[in-house]
């Protein structure tokens, strides 16, 4: 069973829910006897990388090294015995690790997000990590599948072609990162491991235009800036495609290019040269240089609004339910869900894989457990005891944030986001467009004016004091120095 995120993933123009109006014109222009323009800008929100933790171990054509160790241009082995090229190394800072424990003995550790190939009951699938979770609580067999190394002389142990995993274990939270290996296979090994990695704007127009995924050349531009990478690329577009009609192109990150590596792509793109479909993809277009955006068909993909993702994930629920799946859920759970994403659709469903691996029932207090989210609570009795200045009462709760063993700077700036939200309420009176749970309705409703003048004072307070925190090791001292009211002794001397 894939998880959510890949199951629902769309593939095709269809598929593709609140960016109408790009996907008709686009599709239009697949579907037509002639491709006039081949040239795509697609501009949008960032995605999210798959991390694994530092100390994994990374096949390299001389051995093991730990994934701390890896630099851009090593080389490493992919699933298929190949040799791949990192060129791309991405900090994802501290996630959650979960170690999987096989029927052999051997144990892996991967992070919540990673992707993983591996065969759920005998079907090969790319999984996160999350999702083996629900596949070995539903008792289905995953097994993963043996690396081809029998061209390389390096003492790693012979394994059986399928190893079970037979239990996953949550370990905590670590430090971690992602690599991007530059090769067709797209994967490499990892402690006796298969990670991988997708995309999925190119192969929908590569499947639209070719009837396949074939002829896909996948490029980071943010570690191929330079002008000989982009001169080997204008070589490979210039050669006409085998066996399908267009060669797909995608540049990554296309911002990133250099000031000559564009002027190199200049007139590639303006020649249109051997039937080759260029798609640039970019989180910046402001840094496009114009000429660029003057050669291009350029599409704006806008943040998703939190009905359209709403809908999304009840369907997607609704789905699993009549496929006989035993899932409860709420719809003020689903809306929360889809406010905490921000306007992004994959990070909506991969956030409700995560609570239906912990509990089937998705509730607004399971969303919030799951996700591993601040206490409201603890919010507003902090808010609380700021107004009324009770100094008691803040020392404990700062005192209780900071021995939690949460991020302490996290906590303060969704507490700044939190006031901010109240103030956001208190004007537009619609807790939909607020991150604040519905079922803190009632309390919201209680707020005005008054209330608004107070938590914006408050607000530039806490703003002030983040980028202290940022800044010092004594970080809870710090805090209270900020919000403790000090107390003027009182006449005679008296406390």
């Amino acid at each position: 069973m894939a998880s959510l995120a890949n199951r629902y993933r769309p593939q095709s123009f269809d598929d593709v829910v609140g960016q109408t109006t790009v996907v008709n014109i686009v599709k239009a222009m697949c579907e037509s006897e002639t491709l006039s323009n081949r040239n795509f800008l697609f501009t949008g929100p960032a995605g999210t990388g798959k991390a694994q933790p530092l100390y994994s171990k990374i096949l390299t054509p001389t051995g093991f090294i730990t994934m701390g160790e890896v630099q851009v241009g090593t080389e490493v082995i992919t699933h298929t015995g190949a040799i791949g090229n990192i060129i791309g190394i991405f900090p994802q800072g501290v996630r959650p690790i979960y170690e999987l424990v096989l029927a052999d003995g051997g144990k892996i550790r991967v992070a919540d997000n990673h992707l993983n190939l591996v065969c759920v009951d005998g079907t090969s699938n790319v999984i996160t990590t999350d999702c083996l979770l629900n596949c070995i609580s539903a008792g289905h067999t995953v097994t993963i599948p043996s690396a081809k190394l029998s061209r390389w002389n390096i003492d790693v142990p012979e394994y059986t072609e399928y190893r079970e995993v037979i239990d996953i274990q949550y370990i905590g939270k670590q430090f971690c990162q992602c690599i991007y290996v530059d090769h067709p296979d797209h994967t490499y090994i990892s402690d006796d491991f298969i990670p991988t990695h997708n995309t999925t704007l190119g192969r929908i127009i590569a499947k639209s235009l070719n009837g396949s995924t074939d002829n896909i050349i996948e490029v980071d531009a943010a570690s191929h800036s330079g002008v000989d990478d982009i001169r080997e690329l204008i070589q490979e577009a210039s050669q006409y495609p085998v066996g399908t009609k267009y060669k797909i192109i995608v540049l990554d990150e296309v911002h990133s290019l250099s000031n000559q590596a564009f002027q190199a792509l200049l007139k590639c793109l303006e020649e249109q040269v051997g039937n080759t479909v260029w798609i640039l993809c970019t989180t910046n277009p402001e840094k496009i240089p114009a000429t660029i955006i003057s050669r291009v068909q350029t599409f704006k993909l806008s943040k998703l609004s939190t009905k359209t993702i709403q809908d999304r994930l009840k369907y997607i629920l609704d789905t699993e339910v009549a496929e006989g799946r035993n899932i409860i859920y709420e719809d003020a759970a689903l809306s929360y869900l889809a406010r905490l994403a921000q306007g992004g659709m994959r990070d909506a469903i991969t956030s409700l894989d995560k609570c239906l691996a912990f509990d089937t029932q998705i509730t607004v207090d399971v969303v919030i457990k799951a996700l591993d989210l601040p206490s409201y609570d603890d919010y507003f009795n902090l808010l609380n005891a700021l107004v009324r200045k009770d100094n008691a009462d803040i020392t404990a709760i700062v005192d209780k944030v900071y021995n939690s063993g949460t991020n302490f700077v996290k906590w303060f700036e969704g507490f700044h986001s939190f006031l901010c939200n109240i103030v956001k309420f208190i004007f537009l009176k619609d807790i939909s467009r607020t991150m604040i749970p519905s079922n803190y309705l009632d309390k919201l409703e209680k707020y005005g004016s008054q209330h608004a003048f107070v938590c914006l004072k408050l607000a530039n307070v806490v703003m002030t004091m983040n980028k202290e925190l940022k800044l010092t090791q004594y970080q809870m001292e710090t805090a209270m120095t900020y919000l403790c009211t000090p107390v003027a002794p009182k006449k005679g001397g008296e406390q």
